[in-house]
């Protein structure tokens, strides 16, 4: 249902909602930039609300570390 991406000040990076399940376009995800620049390397947090085959909904949460 929603994928949300911070950098390490809490700022939205990238935001994407409602996209379908099964997708795989890439433009769903985060590419590593923001306002079309390229972000600095670093850890950044992402949140994702998941939204399962029987209608519950699942949270997740968590990390990443940006390489370039």
């Amino acid at each position: 249902n929603k994928l949300m991406v911070f950098d390490r000040w809490g700022e939205l990076v990238h935001s994407t909602e409602n996209f379908p399940a099964s997708s795989l376009d890439p433009s769903h995800g985060w590419d590593g930039r923001f306002q079309g620049k390229n972000v600095n390397p670093g850890v950044y947090v992402y949140y994702a609300e998941i939204q399962m085959m029987d209608g519950r909904v699942s949270t997740r949460k968590g990390d990443l570390t940006l390489l370039r």
